[in-house]
């Protein structure tokens, strides 16, 4: 827990179905800080408050189609979001990125 209540969170991601590449400066990344909740009963992962200015809910990496959002072409072809698309989130970085939607119903993060 943190000092002030939030409980918080530090994942590592990496593409385990891809090999390291000979001479690859780095082989995975922590993922931004995340706070834990519940909602409705659902466990959510969002962004600390404190890297909030890092993201936008704009990229690329993704498209949203009939209120659904696609992450094309991962290492285990597209990641389709189950839910509607009421809200997203997005940190994209030169080596991945990291999706939230509806404040963290539902996340992905994706090297690159």
């Amino acid at each position: 827990s943190a000092p002030d209540g939030r409980r918080i969170m530090i994942g590592w991601f990496f593409d385990w179905k891809r090999p390291v590449a000979s001479g690859a400066s780095y082989a995975g990344a922590l993922t931004i800080p995340r706070e834990l909740s519940l909602l409705d009963g659902n466990v959510c992962t969002y962004p600390v408050k404190e890297a909030c200015s890092l993201f936008s809910d704009n990229s690329d990496a993704f498209y949203i189609k009939n209120n659904k959002l696609t992450i094309p072409g991962t290492s285990v072809g597209d990641l389709v979001c189950p839910l509607a698309v009421n809200e997203v989130t997005v940190l994209d970085d030169t080596k991945g990125f990291e999706i939230f939607v509806n404040h963290g119903l539902w996340s992905a993060s994706v090297l690159r």
